[in-house]
């Protein structure tokens, strides 16, 4: 718990213009995550994620650079045939779907992928 007295400022300095994101395709990864693939409309999603990086030096240099949300995850095996019905329609997916992220959220995860959580800190981006 020692970390949380650096990150918990850097989290909440960190809020500042909203980011605008546009999310317009998903993805199914090999250990059943489902993301929203998206791209970073005002630059300020990657601002934000390069300020926490640069002031909290010991986390992983090795970050994802896209835009991405997981919205869901496959936890057991759904058998050929659905899995097929999904990899058709994400193939006919179509959206443009713009968001305006509207918090930064520091989150402990108690258990594997979300299921058990708690939000250490909350702040919310500047409604520009």
């Amino acid at each position: 718990d020692e970390w949380l007295k650096e990150i918990i400022p850097v989290v909440r300095d960190s809020a500042g213009s909203a980011p605008k994101l546009n999310f317009s395709s998903f993805q199914i990864n090999p250990d059943g995550c489902v993301v929203l693939k998206g791209f970073d409309l005002n630059g300020m999603f990657f601002a934000t994620r390069e300020r926490v990086l640069s002031a909290l030096p010991f986390l992983p240099k090795k970050q994802s650079q896209w835009a991405h949300v997981p919205i869901a995850r496959i936890l057991e095996p759904v058998g050929a045939e659905k899995f097929q019905k999904l990899k058709d329609f994400q193939q006919s997916f179509v959206g443009e779907n713009e968001v305006n992220l509207e918090c930064i959220k520091l989150v402990r995860e108690h258990r594997w992928y979300m299921t058990e959580r708690t939000i250490i800190q909350q702040d919310f981006f500047n409604a520009k």
